[in-house]
């Protein structure tokens, strides 16, 4: 949480060399994505994505940024980087691994699509695409109460006018 990176990329890789498990793969994927080296970021994201199967996947990358605003210069970083090289697939497995994160659904949706359609075996877009699915189906859109119908026996009430005001007074 201090900020250095490097040091925290380093450790996490001792530590995913010593046991190869689902949260030292994603502490260790987040040191990588905070020094801006996302060719091995996504590569560490999809023995993630191997590891948890079909299992929960629990990322919380904002908790191991010391601010929310270095979280989002990360993020601008990874933003200004897909500037110059638009179609890099290591950076927009990131992104699209972001915007899954972060709750941008449509966004996700999206970009794992325009990944599926240069490589239809892509594990990690096929993973966020049934993530998203599951998203959708666990929490449906809000519905709202219907206005309950005039029973037959009952009337519907007409509409009352307006009320008349009384014309302004001279003076």
């Amino acid at each position: 949480k201090s900020g250095n990176y490097s040091k925290a990329a380093s450790s996490y890789y001792a530590a995913v060399v010593e046991k190869d498990d689902l949260d030292r793969l994603l502490a260790y994927a987040n040191a990588l994505f905070a020094i801006g080296n996302y060719r091995y970021t996504s590569h560490v994201l999809r023995r993630a994505v191997r590891r948890a199967g079909k299992g929960p996947l629990d990322a919380d990358w904002l908790s191991r940024f010391p601010s929310p605003t270095d979280y989002a210069n990360k993020v601008n970083d990874l933003k200004r980087f897909l500037t110059y090289h638009r179609r890099d697939p290591s950076a927009l497995t990131v992104k699209a691994f972001l915007y899954w994160h972060d709750g941008e659904d449509a966004k996700c949706r999206r970009l794992c699509g325009y990944l599926k359609t240069h490589d239809r075996d892509d594990e990690m877009a096929a993973f966020l695409l049934a993530r998203l699915e599951q998203r959708t189906q666990s929490s449906p859109a809000p519905v709202l109460p219907a206005t309950p119908a005039p029973k037959p026996s009952e009337p519907a009430e007409a509409p009352q006018p307006a009320p008349k005001s009384e014309p302004p007074v001279k003076l």
